[in-house]
């Protein structure tokens, strides 16, 4: 176990980034390394600031893409990250977690999609920043840009530890696909969880494993600590698109408490208007997993409710009897 509260805390980006100390060591490490001279704690500061109400996001982007130009020196080879860019990014303990990119031609200007592509992954993957970059989503112009776009990714990426991939010319995703390309990714990306591309979701759940199995084989990690491999197991399980599974998944992140956070972008992109047939059973299980449900994924319950919203009346039903449960806890 790492004393040092700088290697404690790299260790929990990598197993527990929503755990319930992770607020208090991500502001020792970050004193710690503004008191060493370190930059990272400046970025610290800045993703505590966001966090604590004191900065709004635009703010935040405008100086945390001017960190990055400044003290990464990978990072500035692309435009993509140049003052007024097309990239919106989240930070977790001075790393960069997730990053989202709009590659439309009427935002790249003369940089084709590949050249775009190219560049920026090839820097994500050299830069220290983005050691612990879990997700990439990536806005483009036309589905058949897609193969394209993942091509590039997989070719300038596999060095990245990435969790999430979006490849869409869509704001959502629209179904879960069924053609299975679960082996091909997961040979690129060993920790992939959570892939959208033709504007569906791809399962990568191992495609031998019919639902029930695949339930059984995810209840046997009951009781298990936070890790990244937990985390890649329940995240293929939730977004499998299969019953029992991704119920058997929801048991699991209950269980997890204020460490189940880290699904709440993934759950939120699950319960989008007619996006997953899944959303029925994720609605069933929110009130489960605890405070962080209602802060994170109440807004869009409250969407499914709503009268004018475009979804089916039972499923409206379960998102009303899914608010009174969360208004009931304490």
């Amino acid at each position: 176990m790492a004393h040092d509260p700088i290697e404690r805390l790299d260790r929990a980006l990598v197993d527990d980034p929503y755990g319930p100390a992770f607020d208090e060591l991500r502001a020792v490490a970050g004193d710690l390394l503004l008191a060493r001279g370190d930059p990272r704690g400046e970025l610290i500061a800045l993703e505590r600031a966001l966090d604590h109400g004191e900065l709004d996001r635009a703010t935040f982007m405008t100086s945390a893409l001017a960190w990055l130009r400044d003290h990464d020196p990978h990072l500035p080879q692309t435009r993509l990250l140049a003052p007024g860019s097309v990239a919106r990014l989240e930070l977790r303990g001075g790393r960069m977690s997730a990053i989202s990119l709009d590659l439309r031609a009427r935002r790249l200007g003369s940089e084709t999609l590949t050249e775009a592509t190219d560049a920026l992954i090839r820097a994500l993957a050299r830069a220290p920043t983005c050691r612990q970059l879990r997700g990439v989503e990536v806005r483009i112009e036309r589905d058949d840009q897609t193969e394209l776009c993942l091509d590039r990714i997989t070719l300038a990426g596999r060095e990245l530890p990435l969790e999430q991939l979006t490849i869409s010319s869509t704001g959502r995703p629209l179904g879960h696909q069924t053609r299975n390309a679960a082996p091909e990714l997961r040979k690129h990306f060993p920790h992939l969880w959570l892939v959208t591309r033709f504007g569906r979701v791809t399962p990568l759940i191992e495609p031998e494993l019919l639902d029930q199995p695949a339930a059984w084989a995810l209840a046997d990690f009951a009781g298990a600590r936070p890790s990244r491999q937990l985390r890649v197991r329940i995240g293929r399980g939730l977004s499998s698109g299969a019953e029992r599974t991704t119920e058997a998944a929801c048991e699991l992140i209950a269980a997890l408490g204020p460490a189940g956070e880290v699904f709440a972008e993934a759950i939120e992109l699950l319960l989008g208007p007619r996006v997953s047939h899944a959303a029925p059973w994720l609605i069933d299980q929110l009130p489960r997993f605890g405070p962080w449900a209602r802060r994170r994924l109440g807004p869009r319950v409250e969407q499914i409710a709503s009268e004018g919203a475009p979804s089916p009346d039972a499923l409206r039903g379960l998102a009303s009897r899914c608010l009174q449960a969360f208004d009931s806890r304490p």
